[in-house]
């Protein structure tokens, strides 16, 4: 009875009892109610303001978004103003850069593109994959834990329905998204994608990462930082209409 007694206070004292280690589905639960997901999912509209870094030139971006498939954003390059539209699986862009100041259609590969990207972007998204994995069909995996930057993570793995993947890294104390990893390939073209995410604020009860970072093959391709996110503010619906050409 003694022997059994120590025992008992050795493993507790070792930290072995009740130290189960949590499952892929604890980690999502846990990492959908650290960002506020529920929350979230009342929301109607999104807007947001920021200013994005990429090639050196630096541009003011806003971003208007309306559940629930409706995208848009403004960019000003230059003193150039491009409008990009997504509206369900049809969209159009305004780009001079082209030399036509008309409305233009999306290719059906840059509205594909620009879908599969929304599946894969947890941030500020009604689409979280770690919200919808179920339905749309991704497989997620644990992979474990280990560190970034001295923060102990856990590492999820998404497998999509055409076998490629994605490693999610969830600081393993706060539950938040701090980067993401995958392999891509683009006009016949591999290379290493990663994603961090920093600078966390929270709007309405809602977590969102004010800072973006992108990386291709370990250097760094683009950035953005968002400075305003307003929630259910009323969008007129022309702003998603395709405008007649001048």
């Amino acid at each position: 009875m003694k022997r059994a007694l120590i025992l008992l206070i050795s493993i507790i004292v070792t930290g072995q009892l009740f130290s189960q280690e949590l499952t892929v589905d604890d980690v999502i639960s846990k990492y959908l109610k650290a960002i506020g997901q529920d929350n979230l999912m009342k929301v109607k509209t999104i807007k947001t303001t920021g200013k994005a870094n990429q090639g050196g030139i630096e541009f003011k971006i806003t971003s208007y978004e309306k559940r629930p498939d409706c995208d848009r954003a403004e960019m000003e390059i230059q003193g150039v103003k491009i409008i990009l539209v997504r509206d369900k699986d049809t969209g159009w862009m305004i780009n001079p850069v082209t030399g036509s100041a008309d409305p233009q259609d999306l290719p059906a590969e840059a509205i594909k593109s620009i879908i599969d990207e929304s599946s894969e972007d947890p941030v500020i998204n009604w689409d979280n994959p770690f919200y919808t994995w179920k339905e749309i069909g991704v497989k997620p995996e644990l992979s474990g834990k280990e560190g970034i930057g001295g923060i102990p993570v856990y590492n999820i793995k998404f497998t999509y329905k055409d076998g490629h993947s994605v490693n999610f890294f969830i600081d393993a104390d706060k539950f938040i998204l701090l980067s993401q990893k995958s392999t891509k390939t683009t006009q016949g073209q591999t290379y290493e994608s990663e994603t961090k995410y920093s600078d966390y604020r929270n709007v309405s009860g809602v977590l969102y990462p004010s800072k973006i970072e992108s990386f291709v093959n370990g250097q760094l391709s683009n950035s953005a930082v968002s400075e305003t996110v307003e929630f259910d503010l009323v969008f007129n619906d022309s702003l998603f209409i395709k405008p007649a050409k001048n």
